[in-house]
């Protein structure tokens, strides 16, 4: 990346001719001895980018293009002066030297970079001080000498990861321009983690090798981890230590200069385990200590205790769980991030298994007091969809009792109707009438089927059909058995709940303001905003598209309600922007609130519905939306 300086200096050179050092002088209106320095340091940018500068006695100053394909990229890729005229772009900017530098950079430099004034800078570092403060660091301001990043170098590490990462094509002209070893940690870290039976995910690979990078960049400038900062008990193997000494050896082999000490091995070591997934052949993964099992207990605790889903039984998915944890447990502690390239699929398929995620990990915010990131509650969420779908495998067959008045005739003609009708969905049928069913044991039945009204109470659903199907009845019948939503979610959504004049400018505002409101129209305890805001504080609730969804942590409310607020403008919330709140309260009563997961994300994740409702501020509005979404996919039996 170019800063104003140099590119100033490049528009003044020709591929066509050359350029005297005396016109470069009066163009730049600089010195002589700082021209030549800074020829220096954008000889060194182009040679990595297809182009050197060509120096001739007498004539001047010329770029010869080597490749023109990747010169091309480049030129494309840096944009002209006046590039930093916003407050985001001159941010980022300043980001990006201050965690590339390695030494104070005053603020008169910067003003003279970006042809900005020193308010106007002040201004701009307001915003990274905000930045990083998200990661515990701070900019030290020093009197005459200038500003520098301070804190944790491990948390400087992981800033400045991510924050390349951010950057994405931009982030990857740096990646070339000032950290080296790409290939060489492919080659000798990659081949010896697969080597030791490490699976990366495909999509992490050159995540892990920037981060082995930046650790190599900040050990070239003398920047090392301490060991205080690793000092966690934090599950790392003796395999993970030893391979990652292997590793550390092959690095220092191919570069004098990267000397790993023991905290940098270790550092080493927790990249490696924070990015693995479980393999057969890592035996490390059978044994399952105290902590990790207890963790994944009380993430399954609090699903029943919310969703009135028992998990417990499901062996495969505790295991899963379980080893999910080695890596997991890691990148917690040292606020390890991890993409989920299937974020948004898993949000929209499977958004009742994401919704149970996002409550177990409220689990792992508070044991390590860290904010679980919508990824890795997405890779939770995986692990309960394969839960369900093996579920559904074994348990999709029903077994039913048909209730008849009629005749033994009759109601065998009606028996071999219903099997004829929906043999694909049954178990076993059983036939008997209004008074047998008094004596029937009845704990392996899933439904009873009646032509007849049933006037006593029996612990089983019992569903009133006509004796001869017509092909509604059938369409009906056949959407339960296949356990499709029986309700409208219309009934969680209340007029006097639907607000459109909330003002605020932080979430906090924001949200103040909604439970407030909520407490004057609705049965909620004094503790209703306490539980709402302390789910903001571990978990992350806004979901992209302007829309967040906060709740109280646990259940508290009698009854399940949401309420939406359209606000006039959108707000930062967590991650991202947000103009449309749905807060959801679920009942303290056990209640199953599959169909809302089911049905909610087709409206509160579609962008043209949510850009509607902000435009209209309406509750006709989103009620039509619902009716209709339920009524397109026969939501309602």
């Amino acid at each position: 990346m170019l800063d104003n300086r140099l590119r100033t200096i490049l528009d003044c050179l020709s591929e066509n001719e050359f350029v005297s050092m005396d016109t470069i002088c009066k163009r730049t209106q600089r010195s002589e001895k700082t021209i030549r320095k800074q020829l220096t340091e954008l000889g060194g940018i182009l040679g990595k980018n297809g182009a050197e500068i060509v120096r001739k006695y007498g004539k001047g100053y010329q770029i010869v293009v080597q490749d023109a394909q990747v010169y091309s990229q480049f030129r494309a890729e840096e944009k002209p002066l006046g590039y930093y005229d916003t407050s985001e772009e001159r941010t980022r900017y300043i980001l990006s030297v201050l965690l590339l530098q390695n030494e104070f950079i005053k603020i008169e430099d910067l003003c003279e970079k970006l042809f900005a004034s020193r308010k106007t800078i002040s201004n701009d570092l307001r915003h990274i001080d905000d930045y990083l403060k998200g990661y515990d660091l701070m900019l030290d301001r020093k009197p005459y000498h200038g500003l520098l990043i301070c804190g944790s170098e491990l948390r400087f590490r992981q800033c400045m990861a991510e924050y390349i990462l951010s950057l994405r094509q931009q982030g990857d002209h740096i990646r070339t321009q000032y950290f080296a070893g790409e290939e060489i940690i492919g080659r000798c870290v990659i081949e010896k983690l697969n080597q030791y039976g490490y699976m990366l995910y495909e999509s992490e690979v050159r995540n892990i090798i920037l981060q082995i990078q930046i650790a190599l960049y900040r050990l070239q400038h003398n920047h090392r981890i301490a060991l205080s900062e690793l000092d966690y008990d934090s599950g790392l193997k003796e395999a993970d230590i030893d391979t990652a000494s292997i590793c550390a050896k092959y690095l220092q082999e191919s570069n004098a200069d990267y000397v790993f000490d023991i905290p940098e091995i270790k550092y080493l070591a927790v990249l490696i385990s924070g990015k693995k997934r479980g393999s057969a052949s890592y035996p490390d993964n059978i044994v399952i200590d105290m902590e990790i099992n207890q963790l994944v207990n009380d993430m399954l605790a609090s699903v029943l205790k919310t969703f009135s889903v028992d998990l417990y039984e499901d062996f495969e998915l505790q295991t899963l769980l379980r080893k999910h944890m080695f890596a997991l447990r890691i990148r917690l502690q040292y606020h390890m991030q991890f993409k989920n390239p299937m974020l948004k699929e898993i949000k929209e398929t499977y958004s009742f298994p994401y919704a149970m995620a996002a409550q177990a990990c409220t689990v792992l915010a508070e044991y390590f007091h860290t904010i679980v990131s919508e990824d890795e509650i997405g890779y939770v969420a995986m692990c309960i969809a394969l839960a369900f779908e093996r579920k559904k495998r074994t348990t999709s067959r029903r077994n039913i009792v048909l209730v008849c008045e009629s005749g033994t005739g009759s109601a065998k003609l009606f028996q071999y109707r219903f099997e004829e009708a929906f043999s694909d969905y049954l178990n076993r049928v059983e036939v008997c009438d209004v008074h047998s069913l008094l004596e029937k044991d009845l704990k392996e039945v899933d439904y009873i089927f009646s032509t007849v009204p049933i006037e006593f109470n029996v612990p089983v659903p019992i569903y009133q059909v006509q004796y001869f199907f017509d092909s509604h009845s059938v369409g009906r019948v056949k959407k339960l058995l296949k356990n499709m939503p029986a309700q409208s979610v219309l009934r969680y959504f209340r007029e006097e709940l639907f607000f459109t004049d909330i003002a605020g400018t932080t979430k906090e505002d924001v949200l103040h303001q909604i439970c407030t409101r909520i407490a004057k129209n609705a049965d909620v305890p004094d503790c209703f905003e306490e539980y709402v805001m302390h789910r903001e504080q571990i978990m992350q609730t806004d979901f992209g598209n302007c829309v967040a969804i906060p709740h109280p942590y646990a259940p508290i409310t009698q009854q399940t309600f949401v309420s939406v607020a359209v606000l006039d403008k959108p707000i930062h919330w967590f991650t991202h922007d947000v103009q449309v709140v749905f807060l959801l309260s679920i009942s303290v009563n056990k209640e199953n609130l599959e169909d809302f997961y089911n049905v909610s994300p087709m409206f509160m994740l579609d962008e043209e519905f949510v850009q509607t409702l902000i435009r209209e501020k309406s509750y006709e509005v989103l009620i039509s939306v619902i009716k209709k979404i339920e009524s397109d996919n026969e939501w309602r039996i």
